[in-house]
């Protein structure tokens, strides 16, 4: 019994990535949506993208007085982006390998998908960071950069959430 136990509590994470990547691909939003934690995921965005920005609008606030005020101005519309960006339906995007649909953007047909994204993305690859992290790496298609990780966090004892995704340094 407990070898069974055992062994449900090493695949759950598995089994979450399964059905995430089954949602997904089904397009079925409110199911995916249970293993995501909006708030948390669009957290860890804004923290790597705080993390980027000197270096993205080329300001050092050594050399440039108004550097700080630049960069004030770049993170308060970089909130207001992914607030409104990152919903489930962009995760569902970046879960296949895609760039997510800006907010308010029209979305692609399948042909323009098709085009902005010809080649199919390779297999996502998921392994465990530690006990409670579990990480699913997505290539983005098209892509030969390194891919995207997705983390999931153990929420309780047998249940995952995405809670972070971490984009690959450029």
């Amino acid at each position: 019994m407990v070898a069974i136990a055992a062994g449900f509590l090493y695949a759950s994470p598995y089994l979450a990535v399964h059905s995430m990547m089954a949602a997904s691909r089904d397009g079925d939003l409110q199911r995916l949506s249970e293993y995501i934690d909006v708030p948390a995921v669009r957290e860890s965005i804004k923290f790597a993208m705080a993390r980027r920005l000197p270096a993205t609008l080329g300001t050092d606030k050594s050399s440039n007085p108004l550097a700080a005020i630049g960069n004030a101005i770049g993170a308060a519309f970089l909130d207001s982006v992914i607030d409104a960006t990152v919903t489930p339906e962009s995760i569902a995007l970046m879960l296949e390998g895609k760039p997510p649909a800006l907010a308010g953007a029209p979305a692609a047909t399948d042909d323009a998908s098709k085009a902005a994204s010809p080649a199919k993305p390779a297999d996502p690859q998921a392994f465990y960071e530690d006990a409670n992290h579990f990480v699913i790496e997505v290539a983005r298609a098209g892509q030969d950069a390194r891919p995207m990780r997705f983390v999931l966090a153990r929420s309780g004892l047998w249940g995952w959430k995405l809670t972070s995704v971490r984009f690959p340094d450029s």
